[in-house]
């Protein structure tokens, strides 16, 4: 069942997505099979981006070790140091990267069969199903897709895992924070490892997309996947500010609404519905974006505003400026966020002797780190375009 106004929507904003057919690589490879191209293309994507990685790291090596001495600079860089930073940045980028992996790889699964009895792919129908030039790709199909689909949430759950585990041991959660704000900086202590649950939750969309025909099956398997995640967040509101949470809340409550209204009401009644959805759940994305933009903004002038009374404070040593408690906020909150539950790593960090002994992590100020990181938006257009196979 279409709903031709909200496909137009989606088709619109497709833009938004890591799409291969926006560079249109048929054009430098006539001859060759586009589909396979693309597809081969994506599943290397991991390779590819190491090497501008791998150059990056290539020439911060080359400065420390020589041309620093040479022109007779100090530098606080070491080669330890910039592969941490890029091995970070690395992993990073998977958790950026996993809708467009898990939904190329797994389309080589997805099949329909055509009035003819055939089987073809929903993706490229031109390419047959379980003839022999599909099965002779299915081991490579299989093992990308399982390395993709699984082994990259099982890779962020154990990094993460063992990462805080070790700053625990040695008394140091502040520099995990630093270390993978990116990935916990948005969510509470005890739910530091909630990205890989977003993860699966994308896996299990992309899963109902691929494992049912019918677009019938495929929406209430999604509703149900969908569901449970938003029964987990409303209980466990696993980001660290109210605001996030209740965005997040809508942003799910309203995909479910879409799912929902696109299979069970009639033909009028589905227009109206699917779209008021759809208008909900973009203005929720972009207004809440937009609102976070502003409010770290602000975060960011109070940010400076601390680092310039807590230097006055070592520098006088005489007097404590009141709202700090040993260089920390009271409220550490952003203007405008509600804090549910203090950081304890924070707390810790006042009795924590934080040196330049790692230049990579080395801080200056005892500013929090609410107001330092941008917390990264709750929900994107990719979570709202998997809808589309529906």
């Amino acid at each position: 069942r279409r709903v031709h106004g909200a496909r137009q929507w989606f088709n619109a904003i497709s833009f938004l997505n890591l799409n291969f057919d926006l560079t249109s690589p048929e054009c430098a490879a006539a001859g060759l099979d586009t589909w396979l191209l693309k597809y081969v293309l994506t599943i290397l994507l991991p390779v590819l981006f190491a090497v501008p990685f791998g150059s990056v790291l290539g020439a911060g090596v080359l400065y420390v070790k020589v041309l620093a001495r040479r022109l007779g600079r100090e530098t606080d860089l070491t080669t330890a140091s910039l592969l941490d930073a890029v091995w970070r940045s690395y992993v990073q980028l998977f958790s950026l990267l996993y809708m467009a992996l898990c939904g190329m790889t797994l389309s080589y699964f997805r099949c329909r069969r055509e009035k003819d009895g055939k089987f073809t792919l929903e993706t490229a129908p031109t390419r047959r199903c379980y003839d022999s030039r599909w099965w002779g790709l299915f081991p490579l199909a299989l093992v990308f897709a399982i390395v993709y689909a699984l082994g990259l949430p099982v890779l962020i759950y154990v990094l993460l895992s063992v990462a805080r585990y070790k700053a625990h041991r040695a008394n140091a959660l502040w520099r995990f924070q630093l270390r993978y704000a990116f990935l916990v900086a948005r969510f509470r202590d005890e739910s530091y490892r909630y990205e890989t649950l977003i993860m699966l939750r994308k896996l299990g969309v992309v899963l109902s997309m691929t494992l049912w025909s019918s677009p019938e099956n495929k929406a209430y398997s999604a509703i149900i996947c969908l569901a449970w995640c938003l029964l987990h967040k409303v209980s466990h509101k696993p980001y660290r500010y109210l605001y996030h949470n209740t965005l997040g809340m809508v942003c799910l409550a309203s995909c479910l609404f879409i799912l929902w209204a696109a299979i069970n009401t009639d033909e009028t009644s589905r227009f109206v519905l699917v779209l008021s959805g759809v208008v909900i759940n973009t203005c929720a994305i972009v207004v809440g974006n937009i609102v976070d933009l502003v409010k770290f903004k602000a975060a960011q002038k109070d940010a400076e505003q601390a680092a310039k009374d807590v230097a006055v404070t070592a520098e006088t040593d005489t007097f404590e400026p009141q709202g700090f408690r040993g260089g920390l906020l009271d409220s550490p909150a952003p203007s405008g966020y509600r804090e549910l539950t203090l950081n304890p790593s924070f707390e810790r960090m006042r009795g924590d002797s934080i040196t330049d002994s790692d230049p990579a992590l080395s801080l200056r100020d005892s500013v929090p780190m609410e107001l330092l990181t941008p917390p990264p938006p709750v929900a994107s257009f990719n979570d709202t375009l998997s809808l589309q196979g529906s």
